[in-house]
């Protein structure tokens, strides 16, 4: 319609297209019902598609009667087409985030929780629902310290970034879940994101599952702890070598036999041939030579 003279011309004239429904908006209007839509898809008679935000009401004459309507239209379109693409670019956006192997949970500046993916849900045990602050959470449910004590509120990651305005990385946190009698042990990092003012506006916290490593490690310990018992109360010196020269083990039963002084410090594994006195050493390494020549003609 651009360089049209449209004074005085019928807006149907103008419009041959016009739907039918914004015709019965006019004719609402002229009967003093105000209508307006932010949003509406206009199909026009070649196909092509647009979108307007507009709104129709009457005007008065002096005397208070309707002597027409006013109609407010803007196309918007482009904006509605930039709008459709930002929704495709956020669907997969979420799709990548929903199918990651570790936890995603973004906080605001309050430490409210803006976006959680499915595997941080799945991982600290809470739904969606409960995350987002809109269910309760069990008062069972809590942080734990790698030593197993309680985390101080302060301690949360979240906060700690919030206090320290920094990130971290490696920190190792569990998680004391009603649904499960041990903690899931999770290794997490954390980084601030910043807005131009450099003021802290999001904190993205990711966090993956370590609970198999520390089973493994408290298993590694037991069998540790088990193993040098068993030597400590064991009556008989013991050798434990794979090469030469070999090497000894020591405690109680062999510095009886080898005739070694107490240690003052931690046992320690030495070398075989400085753990005897003088007087039994030459025969003892003799020993200890034919026992590993044996063991490689084997």
């Amino acid at each position: 319609m651009a360089g049209q003279d449209l004074i005085g011309r019928h807006h149907y004239e103008v419009m041959p297209d016009l739907p039918q429904k914004w015709r019965d908006v006019h004719q609402k209007a002229l009967a003093g019902v105000i209508s307006s839509a932010d949003s509406d898809e206009w199909v026009r008679a070649d196909g092509t598609v647009e979108w307007t935000r507009w709104e129709c009401r009457p005007w008065y004459e002096a005397d208070g009667s309707i002597g027409g309507i006013i109609v407010y239209t803007e196309l918007i379109s482009e904006r509605k087409r930039a709008q459709a693409v930002l929704l495709v670019s956020e669907e997969k956006y979420r799709t990548l985030i929903d199918n990651l192997s570790t936890g995603l949970v973004v906080h605001g500046p309050d430490s409210s929780i803006l976006l959680a993916n499915g595997m941080a849900s799945a991982l600290l045990g809470l739904s969606k629902e409960q995350m987002l602050g809109k269910t309760a959470v069990d008062p069972e449910w809590r942080f734990l310290q790698e030593d197993g004590s309680p985390l101080p509120l302060e301690g949360y990651p979240v906060n700690r970034v919030l206090a320290s305005g920094e990130g971290f990385k490696g920190l190792v946190i569990g998680v004391c879940r009603p649904d499960r009698a041990t903690p899931t042990w999770l290794l997490g990092n954390a980084y601030p994101v910043k807005d131009a003012a450099g003021q802290i506006a999001e904190v993205v916290i990711t966090f993956g599952d370590i609970t198999a490593l520390k089973q493994a490690e408290a298993a590694l310990r037991e069998s540790e702890e088990r193993w040098k018992f068993a030597i400590e109360g064991a009556g008989d010196g013991l050798w434990t070598g794979m090469s030469r020269p070999a090497r000894l083990t020591t405690r109680r039963a062999t510095r009886k036999c080898s005739g070694m002084p107490r240690p003052t410090s931690e046992p320690r594994r030495k070398n075989g041939a400085s753990a005897f006195t003088p007087t039994m050493r030459p025969a003892c390494l003799q020993h200890c030579s034919r026992i590993w020549r044996a063991g490689l003609a084997a």
